[in-house]
Order: structure tokens, then sequence, then C-alpha cells
């Protein structure tokens, strides 16, 4: 029998490990050892293989020493755990002793403690709260994997957020921090509400740019380009055809890009013909003549060579024309070229004999004067005039060459 008074006293102590293996004293009065629970942090341990109880037999208060020695990072926590039970029964006529009866009231006592240290521990609504308020939990299909929560009108318990969306939650909160620090541009963002459901309904083309972001950075710094190319939708337009398609599929060879490589290294020169493609489109309308000159290369690398000549000639090109319309006559010339560098020589009588004589198709009808030479070609016979009459010369075979000795010999 415990004789001693059970004190309105907390059955609960909790302590940092600091202690070691302790030990670790409680103030609430047991009737016995087994009247506690220790637990380790949230362990519980055995008596005699995890620790040892001490109580005191004055007051029921004691001790417990660990076996294992804790550090401050653990907590001890001890607990009053009495079974609930009775162990004592009273009889009709039977013996009612003060021991048994005592023993039976400090149980109950401890369980009263008991119960009511526990129920501080619970859930519990205010005794102020309305007499209407139901503090049952929900069933446990809907309480499973969630967190509780309390219904925002009568704030009843009620199943919460799932532990998954929670624990989701928390790992993502670093990023809620950073949220939180930027709370003006979230505020900003609530703003365009609209807009970020419609991007909501493009969340799959966003994460394929996600994909693609190193590129999204390339064309942001070629923005200005990418401008200049927007000037040009009409342009780009025409290329979208299926024709244009087809045409850039064979620009796009290892062989065209070869070309077009060669032909930057003439950009120059190809914007220099630009300057003149109406020249161009005339020289190709005269194709065959280009290629016929083009053969005569060497010739006319040898009129370069007398340019100042032919300049001379195109002066000329009248007399030119003229001298091609008496080609025979020029031969004929040339057949008499010694004849006519002895007339060169002699220009100043021929000059005199041309003042006397001359060659006529018939006998002028004028008077001449006297010592005049006439050759008549329809007759054949050279005359002279003697101041009275016409005297025949020679005889009727004389020629123009004859005439023409004849009057150099008497020049």
């Amino acid at each position: 029998m415990a004789d001693y008074a059970i004190t309105a006293v907390e059955r609960r102590v909790v302590y940092s490990g600091s202690a070691g293996t302790g030990p670790y004293s409680f103030a609430f009065p047991v009737l016995t050892s087994t009247d506690i629970k220790v637990y380790k942090d949230t362990t519980l341990l055995t008596e005699t293989t995890d620790y040892t109880v001490t109580v005191s037999a004055g007051d029921g208060t004691g001790s417990v020493t660990l076996v294992v020695a804790a550090s401050s990072e653990n907590s001890i926590t001890i607990v009053g755990a009495r079974s609930i039970q009775r162990s004592s029964d009273f009889v009709t006529a039977g013996d009612l002793l003060a021991s048994s009866l005592n023993t039976e009231l400090d149980s109950l006592t401890i369980f009263t403690q008991q119960v009511s240290e526990e129920s501080d521990r619970a859930i519990k609504a205010p005794v102020t709260d309305p007499t209407s308020i139901d503090m049952t939990l929900p069933v446990k299909a809907d309480r499973k994997g969630t967190y509780l929560a309390f219904n925002s009108t009568s704030g009843d318990p009620e199943a919460g957020a799932t532990t998954a969306a929670v624990n989701t939650l928390v790992d993502i909160t670093d990023e809620i921090n950073t949220v939180a620090g930027i709370g003006d541009e979230v505020t900003t963002v609530a703003g365009i509400a609209a807009a970020i459901g419609t991007v909501n309904g493009i969340s799959v083309n966003i994460s394929t740019v996600a994909g693609i972001a190193a590129n999204v950075s390339t064309v942001a710094g070629d923005a200005a380009d990418i401008s200049t190319v927007a000037g040009k939708s009409a342009e780009i337009g025409r290329l979208g055809t299926a024709g244009a398609a087809t045409s850039l599929t064979t620009l796009g060879t290892a062989d065209a890009v070869s070309d077009m490589n060669a032909l930057e290294a003439i950009a120059a020169n190809i914007t220099a013909l630009a300057g003149i493609a109406a020249n161009v489109t005339t020289v190709a309308g005269i194709a065959s003549n280009v290629t016929a000159v083009a053969g005569d290369a060497t010739d006319i690398g040898t009129v370069a060579g007398i340019s100042s000549d032919v300049t001379t000639v195109s002066g000329v090109s009248g007399n030119v024309t003229t001298v091609a319309g008496i080609s025979s006559n020029v031969t004929a010339v040339a057949g008499v070229s010694g004849n006519v560098t002895t007339v060169a020589s002699n220009i100043a009588g021929v000059n005199s004999f041309a003042e006397r004589y001359r060659v006529e198709a018939s006998d002028p009808a004028s008077s001449l004067d006297q010592g005049d030479l006439v050759f008549n070609t329809g007759s054949s016979l050279l005359k002279y005039y003697n101041g009275s009459a016409w005297v025949a010369v020679s005889a009727p075979d004389v020629t123009l060459a004859d005439a023409t000795a004849l009057a150099i010999a008497l020049g």
C-alpha cells in the first residue's frame, strides 16, 4: 500500500539528453516503476533493457537512469502510464481493508491525471465555442493522405490538402520565398491573369521553347536583323510557296553553296553588271556575233594596236565608201602606179598641159585656141587646132595611152 498523497501535478516531463545517462527525475507520484513510459526522441524504451527506475517510498516520485547515454541532440520524455484496470474486488460480508481502498482510490486519481494530461495534448475546441460545434474527424477514407483542415464557415474538422501536394510545396520552398521577395511583380502578374490563362493554353509550346532557350537567346541577339526581315514580309510570302520551297531545297545543296561562295567573291563585279543590265540584255541578243568576235580576238588585238589609224579612217569614212565604189578603177590605177609616180614628179607640166590640151568625146563645138590638142574618142583621131582648122595627127588606131604619152611629150 502506498502511504502518500497523490499530488496535483502534470504526469509528463521532457528533458534534453545533455545529462547523458541521467538520472532524469519525475515529480508525479507513481505506485510502481511500471506506472511510467520513457521515450528517447520518438522511440519507446524498455525498462531494464534501456533504463532503470528508482521510486521514493516517501512520496512516490523518482528518477530514470539510461543504460546508454543520450546527447544534447536527444530528448528524453517521461510520462505517466499506469495500466487502466481494477486489481481488487470487494465482496458482500468480506473484508473492506483501508489499504485496498487507498490503492483503488490512488489508481483512480492517477487514471484521471493521465487522461487529463492526454486531453491537454489533444485537439479540442475552446470552452467558449458554440455548443453546435462538431469536432469529429472525417472518416478514414476521406482523411487518408491529407492534412487536417477546418471548414471556413463552421470551423469543424475536414480533410485538407493532400500530403503529396504539401510535400511538393515544401520541395519548392526556396522558389516560394523567391516569389515572396517579388510580391510587387506577382501583383502585376495578377493583373494580367487573362493573359496568363492564354499562356497556360500554350504550355506545350512554351515547354518546347524552353528546350531551345539557347537558340532563343541567339535570336534575341539578332533582333535588329529580324526587324529588317519583318519589313520584307511580302518577299518572304513569295518565298513561302511550294515552288520557292523546291528552289530553296536546290540552293541548300553543297554544290549550290559552293557556287554562291564563288559569287560572293565577285559581288562587286555583279553589282557593276547590275548597273548596265540593259546593255547586258542587248549583248545577249547578239550572242552569236560576240562569239564570232571572240574567234577574231587576235585580229581585234592588232586593230587595237592601230586604234589611232582606225580613228583617222573613221574621219574619212565617206571617202573610203567612195573608193569602195570605184575599186576596179583603183585596181587599174594600181597597174599604172609607175606612170602615176612619173606624173606626180611632173605635176607642174601636167597642170600646164591641162591648160592647153584635153581629151574630148567629140569635136568641140566652140572655138579653141591655136595649138589645142583634142583626142576624139568617137573617131579615134588625135587632132590639134592650128588656129583655123583641125588637123589629124595620127592614124585612126591612136589610143588614149598614146594621147597621154603625146600630151606628156608636148608638155
